[in-house]
């Protein structure tokens, strides 16, 4: 901040804020909010006249002798301290709203941690049995509004049961589904206000689309990334994943989406609907091994993507015109059909990447459809990075000249026959702008033009 800001808030803190490192707290009555830096230190026991009038705690270091007597803080934040466990007095702090222990040493916290009524923010360390005793009784929290705890594999399986009475809840970093009751994907229908990011584990605990409509994903309007994650070693064939994503349908606010480990054929039609305005506002989509999908979703109109990921579809031969939002006329070469009213196909489109698609053979050029349904079109006109890698069978990319605004860099990392044909296309065709190119594991390639 300018100088004359912080001297302004040095000022008008002075003497209800202070900071510890070396010197006891003394004949400091007036002190509302403490940080205590005692790294080196023993232990320090806070003097009874400061007791009482405590709001805010900053602890680095060992906890103070007497911490079960600060009965009136709103805030604590534990920093690196030595202690293992949390102590089970925490249920004490009956006016505590903001408990941080994100930082430090603790790998338990005790239930009683459940009976603080007025907390509204809990941030916890990324400790795979952190939330081990709390999980049956955490609904309890009931002015919960942020829950913040790195995810890790086994962070992830202590996901506690009934979050769903917790309907103040705006932060949620991830949910995994379960099977039983308490732990199904019903539990996020109540939970309007989350906003931000949302990771959902465990699809495939999801039996159809009536039960994910439980979710009431479209509901939450203040939702901006959302990643949906199938167990992908999880083979059941009661479980019908294309309707479970269809009823996993976003808000329209929605910016980045990722669908992972999918096991379905078919994306969702809200996916795969070029009318619908659902997806408006997308920022970035990654599709990331979903190796039974043998369709890619239309984005060609989407405003302001910016970043396409699509990495092991194995199951996909060809990306077609409908990849740029083409209808199913049009794809067929019909020289009467219209195209569809975009002026401008990937308009904002700064990265694209495919990689890992096994069946992957071509990649159609535009310019080989009717005249008529591109002359007024432009294509890629922001594209800057083009990444090809892992595609074995893929022979033909679409011609980067007539159409297309060449990209400053391009990767193609692959071994595949006719690739010298390949490569001499890609480097006519971007000469003029190409600023970076990394060719590797050409096996096939004899020469370069």
């Amino acid at each position: 901040m300018h100088d004359l800001v912080h001297d302004l808030a040095l000022d008008v803190s002075e003497g209800s804020c202070l900071t510890l490192k070396t010197r006891e707290l003394k004949n400091r009555p007036e002190v509302q909010h403490l940080s205590l830096c005692l790294k080196e230190e023993r232990r320090l026991e806070i003097s009874d006249e400061n007791i009482g009038k405590l709001r805010t705690l900053f602890l680095t270091g060992d906890l103070p002798k007497n911490i079960e007597d600060l009965k009136s803080i709103r805030a604590l934040t534990i920093v690196k301290s030595g202690v293992k466990e949390l102590s089970s007095s925490i249920c004490k702090f009956i006016h505590l709203k903001y408990l941080d222990l994100s930082k430090s040493s603790f790998e338990k916290v005790p239930n009683s941690i459940t009976k603080l009524y007025n907390l509204e923010t809990l941030k916890l360390p990324p400790s795979s049995n952190i939330l081990e005793e709390v999980q049956i009784e955490f609904h309890n929290l009931v002015s919960l509004r942020h829950l913040c705890v790195e995810y890790t594999e086994n962070s992830r399986k202590m996901t506690p049961t009934m979050i769903g009475r917790l309907t103040s809840l705006q932060t949620l970093p991830f949910f995994s589904v379960g099977k039983d009751q308490g732990r199904k994907i019903e539990e996020l229908g109540s939970l309007s206000k989350l906003r931000g990011r949302l990771s959902v584990y465990d699809l495939q605990h999801v039996k159809d689309q009536e039960e994910a409509n439980e979710a009431n994903m479209f509901g939450k309007t203040k939702i901006t990334e959302l990643r949906f994650h199938w167990d992908a070693d999880y083979e059941d064939s009661n479980i019908n994943c294309s309707d479970v994503l269809e009823g996993l349908k976003p808000h329209k606010n929605l910016r980045r989406l990722m669908v992972k480990d999918f096991g379905g054929q078919r994306l969702a039609s809200w996916m795969r609907s070029r009318d619908d305005q659902l997806l408006q506002n997308l920022v970035t989509i990654e599709l990331i091994r979903c190796k039974f999908c043998d369709d890619i979703p239309i984005l060609g109109h989407l405003p302001h993507l910016e970043v396409v990921e699509m990495v092991g579809l194995d199951n996909v031969e060809i990306i077609g015109p409908d990849f740029y939002g083409f209808d199913e006329r049009t794809v067929a070469g019909r020289s009467t059909t219209v195209a569809a009213p975009t002026q401008i196909v990937f308009p904002a489109l700064r990265k694209l990447t495919i990689h890992g698609m096994q069946k992957l053979k071509e990649w159609s050029d535009v310019s080989s459809l009717p005249p008529a349904t591109t002359s007024m079109m432009e294509f890629f006109p922001r594209l800057e990075e083009l990444y090809i890698s892992k595609c074995p069978n893929l022979i033909t990319i679409p011609g980067l000249g007539r159409v297309y605004r060449p990209c400053s860099t391009i990767v193609v990392h692959q071994n595949a026959e006719n690739i010298d044909t390949l490569i001499e296309n890609v480097l006519e065709k971007t000469s003029k702008f190409l600023r970076h190119l990394v060719i590797a594991e050409f096996k096939e390639l004899c020469y370069l033009p």
